[in-house]
């Protein structure tokens, strides 16, 4: 796992400055390398073959061809036996990687198994070509820049290449409304985010966009329970292959448990979860925010483990609030975000350089409320017209269900409504880039004659997993130089969920009821009668907190950083923080969502301006 930076037609500098700004990424080695028009950097925090002859950038033998990679393909063995008339020299993933571009062109791609970003230049041809994993674990941004581009891991990457620092209005709203910014947009306008399962190609001064994967559709209506814990046995084991030592993010849900269940199957691990003091006048609701804590030592014991509680306190948030919402490049608005580079640093600390976690889980299986709903509209929608009329008109919550299942009931169910943030604004947003987008999500030909549900959460796994849970779970491990692997998102795993219609993956009643049919008698049994409890920090009690309430109003201002002045009422939203505090209303989302803007905005200067 690594930060890749590079351009073509610019300075070898600028990357060197790139570089330099990815640094946390991979504290264990930096490597640069120039071939004609283009230069390459790496950051490297090594994983598998730990030996300098791994280094990176990396070449061809007859230097034809060079690749900077980030991530890890877990098939490396299977693919280098492929591959017998390659000469390697390492006992790593990376040259088994070029040595797959070389020989099979960019169908090695249908081959890997891996979460990924590269970049590979073939000078033969002068063609660079980006390429991003599967479902988007690993990042990549690029940005045109005059005759040529420029490419890094980290929106702080590119930023560092001196491209314009202005805000994308559009992507902005839907950072308001969404907490997140969608692919291949990023916060700032000429920055893109290359997109989940694409790669771009740039040659003789053109830009080409490919998509090269496209989800499985569904086409069965069952599979066995071994054939479930099989495959996702096989793809935590094969996401154990480390050369450094590995431990399990375990919460106390289903997820991270059936992570742990087969890691600990294949040998003893550490696991490792966090807790949280509670402000004061918050305490009545510390088993709310630690629930899931007691559950992961419970759990853990269960199966041995070596198990850390990373205790998050007052004086811990007070001290490292602001400074680690700094540290977590493009923002995401989830208050949850910095607790997970608590956890990372205290993993890294501890000596572990690889994490599993369970993130994938929700979205393959049907975890969430809102896929519930969808499915309920989507049964409600199918009823004949009287008998849709007589139920809609027994309760108003009956009658939403009669908002068309597409982009009308997402935009419902994932997106906040402008009027709940422009009263904070001098210059009013709206909600229509995050309906456009949507819109042409839906539009896919892909999602042609998929029932409502499947669409609903093929789009979902578009939007949310790759730029808001993914994009944290990456920035906030990689801030503390560790790699965390997603199992349940092991391309094996993905395509034996995708095989299977949404509707029987969960009932309107039970979340995940086919996984949990998988591995009942398998877990601990109390983990089966547990709420849905997704990973909450107390972030609205922190604005509450004396000592943090008085920090954050300070990052509310001109003084701090007045790059937004022509974006943010600063006197409307220390009025909505005063009112927050005295518990008179609850305004987490607008509240933090402009928090992380503005220590953001001020880290890398950048500006909003209106006529852009």
């Amino acid at each position: 796992m690594c930060g890749i930076n590079g351009g073509y037609g610019v300075a070898r500098t600028v990357v060197e400055t790139m570089v330099a700004a990815t640094a946390h990424r991979g504290p264990d080695a930096t490597g640069f390398t120039t071939v004609g028009p283009v230069h390459f950097g790496h950051n490297r925090l090594s994983i598998i073959d730990v030996n300098e002859r791994s280094n990176q950038p990396m070449q061809s033998p007859d230097r034809r061809h060079h690749l900077v990679f980030n991530g890890e393909i877990y098939n490396f063995v299977q693919l280098k036996q492929e591959l017998p008339d390659w000469n390697f020299v390492t006992t790593g993933d990376t040259e088994v990687l070029l040595a797959a571009l070389v020989t099979w062109g960019l169908g090695a791609l249908d081959k890997l198994h891996g979460i990924f970003s590269f970049a590979w230049y073939d000078q033969g041809t002068d063609t660079l070509t980006l390429v991003r994993d599967h479902l988007g674990v690993k990042p990549l941004y690029y940005a045109s820049v005059p005759n040529g581009l420029v490419f890094s891991s980290e929106l702080s990457g590119v930023l560092a290449s001196n491209v314009g620092r202005v805000l994308n209005t559009d992507a902005l709203a839907h950072y308001f409304g969404g907490n997140y910014v969608p692919s291949p947009h990023s916060l700032v306008s000429g920055v893109m985010k290359l997109s989940p399962g694409h790669y771009i190609q740039y040659c003789a001064g053109l830009l080409t966009v490919t998509q090269y994967y496209e989800p499985d559709r569904p086409s069965r209506h069952h599979v066995t329970n071994e054939e479930i814990r099989s495959t996702i046995g096989a793809t935590v084991k094969e996401q154990l292959v480390s050369d450094r030592p590995v431990g399990v993010f375990l919460s106390g849900g289903i997820d991270s448990s059936i992570v742990l269940h087969h890691a600990a199957a294949v040998g003893k691990t550490r696991t490792f979860t966090t807790s949280f003091e509670m402000v004061a006048g918050g305490e009545v609701e510390y088993k709310k925010y630690n629930a899931d804590a007691l559950l992961a030592a419970r759990t853990a014991a269960h199966y041995g483990c070596e198990h850390t509680d990373v205790a998050i306190s007052l004086v811990d948030m007070r001290q490292e609030l602001l400074t680690a919402i700094a540290r977590l490049d493009e923002p995401v608005a989830n208050a949850v975000t910095p607790t997970q580079l608590m956890l990372s640093t205290a993993v890294r600390q501890a000596g572990i350089v690889v994490a599993l976690g369970g993130d994938g889980g929700d979205e393959l299986w049907g975890g969430y409320n809102r896929h519930q709903s969808v499915l309920a509209a989507q049964y409600f929608q199918a009823l004949p017209g009287p008998l849709k009329a007589t139920a809609a008109a027994l309760h108003p919550q009956i009658a939403k269900l009669g908002i068309p299942v597409g982009p009308a009931l997402h935009e419902r169910l994932t997106i906040m409504s402008a009027v709940k943030f422009n009263n904070i604004l001098r210059t009013p947003l709206t909600n229509k880039p995050s309906q456009d987008t949507l819109v042409e999500r839906y539009s896919a030909t892909a999602l042609k004659g998929l029932p409502a549900i499947d669409a609903f959460m093929r789009v979902d796994r578009s939007l949310w997993l790759a730029d808001d849970a993914l994009h944290r779970t990456d920035r906030a491990s990689m801030a503390a130089g560790v790699e965390v692997r997603v199992p349940l998102l092991g391309l094996p795993a993905v395509r034996l969920a995708d095989s299977l219609y949404g509707a029987d993956k969960f009932t309107l009643w039970q979340n995940k009821s086919r996984l949990r049919q998988a591995y009942r008698g398998y877990l601990p049994d109390y983990l089966f009668t547990e709420p849905k409890r997704g990973w909450m920090a107390p972030g609205a009690k922190w604005f509450r907190d004396p000592v943090m309430g008085a920090q954050i109003k300070e990052v509310y201002s001109s003084t701090y950083y007045n790059g937004l002045d022509t974006l943010v009422n600063w006197e409307a939203v220390h009025h909505l923080l005063d009112e927050h505090i005295a518990a008179r209303t609850y305004a987490l989302n607008p509240l933090w969502n402009l928090l992380v803007l503005q220590i953001w905005a001020q880290k890398n200067k950048v500006v909003f301006n209106p006529a852009v």
